[in-house]
């Protein structure tokens, strides 16, 4: 009967070893591709600060405002048609030489060379 049970005890114990083995190597893979998305989540942030609509800050807006805000003039500020991110940054800069009290005209949609 011990002959038995060695033998039981001797393939549950291979047994245990082998999924021993194949939970460490699940576990490299694992760590590998918890790298890989990492890198892959940084590249795809440094993609989207490169594609992201270009905008004035709060805090730009006021620093410029007060440059200009020394001396004051007129200024057009003009977007062009069917482009709505520079419409939006046209406004933003707009508004950051209006608070400076400039004169100033606002132009959107503007269709020419």
């Amino acid at each position: 009967m011990t002959e038995i049970a060695d033998r039981e005890q001797a393939r549950l114990t291979a047994q245990l070893n082998s999924t021993t083995r194949q939970a460490s190597e699940a576990n490299q893979q694992a760590a590998a591709a918890n790298e890989k998305a990492e890198r892959l989540r940084r590249k795809n942030l440094e993609l989207e600060a490169k594609v992201a609509p270009r905008r004035l800050t709060g805090g730009q807006k006021s620093d410029l405002s007060k440059l200009l805000a020394v001396e004051t003039g007129r200024v057009g500020v003009i977007s062009y048609f069917f482009d709505s991110e520079s419409a939006d940054f046209a406004d933003d800069l707009a508004d950051a030489i209006h608070t400076a009290q400039w004169q100033t005209v606002r132009v959107r949609n503007f269709i020419g060379d």
